[in-house]
C-alpha cells in the first residue's frame, strides 16, 4: 500500500496533476515489478499490507490486499504464503493460511496450519524443515476455484468456517 502511494505521488509530482487511467496502470505495473523483484530475491522476504473487501452491493465477495485494481490478486500470485491476521475472541492473534470463501490465502509449503504459532522462527522452521538460512522451493498447491457474478474468483473449501462475519468484516474494511 505505501509502495502503490509513493509510485502514485511521484506521478502526480511528476505530472502536476491526478494520475489518468493509464497512469494508474503505471503504478500496478510498477508495484508489480518491485514484487516480483523482491520474489527474486534469494531469502525469505515479509510483506505486509492492508485488507480490503471486495463486495457486491452488500455482500463480501472477497477479501485481499489493499492494493490498487487486479495488483491486490496479482501480488498473491508471487508469494508462497498469503496469511491473514486476526484476533480471535479471546485476544489470541491467529494467521489463517488455509483457503476460506472469501480470503485470498494460500500456503505452498503445506507446512503451516491456521493453528501454527504466530512467531515466523517458527514458520521458518516448519517451512524449511531444519534449514532456516536457505529458502525452500515449494510447489504450488491445487486450487478448486468458481466464478461469481461480477468476474470475482473464490476457493471453495469445506472449512467454511471463516472467524469473523461479514459485518466484521465490512466495519474493518472501512
Amino acid at each position: 500500500t505505501d509502495i502503490s502511494a509513493r509510485i502514485r505521488e511521484s506521478i502526480e509530482k511528476r505530472t502536476g496533476k491526478q494520475l489518468s487511467q493509464r497512469e494508474w496502470g503505471e503504478v500496478a505495473k510498477s508495484v508489480e515489478t518491485i514484487l516480483r523483484g523482491f520474489k527474486e530475491l534469494d531469502m525469505h522476504v515479509i510483506f505486509l499490507a492492508q485488507h480490503k473487501a471486495i463486495m457486491d452491493g452488500d455482500e463480501v465477495l472477497e477479501i485481499v490486499p489493499d492494493l490498487y485494481g487486479k495488483t491486490a490478486t496479482k501480488a498473491c500470485y508471487f508469494m508462497d504464503i498469503v496469511g491473514y491476521m486476526t484476533i480471535t475472541k479471546e485476544g489470541e492473534r491467529k494467521i489463517i493460511v488455509t483457503p476460506k470463501s472469501k480470503l485470498v490465502v494460500k500456503d505452498r509449503s503445506n507446512e503451516l496450519s491456521d493453528d501454527t504459532e504466530v512467531d515466523f522462527n517458527v514458520w521458518l522452521d516448519l517451512i524449511n524443515k531444519g534449514n532456516p538460512t536457505k529458502p525452500k522451493k515449494t510447489k504450488a498447491a491445487p486450487k478448486k476455484t468458481t466464478v461469481k457474478a461480477g468476474g470475482a474468483t473464490t476457493v471453495e473449501n469445506p472449512k467454511d468456517d471463516i472467524p469473523f462475519s461479514d459485518e466484521e468484516i465490512k466495519l474493518n474494511a472501512g
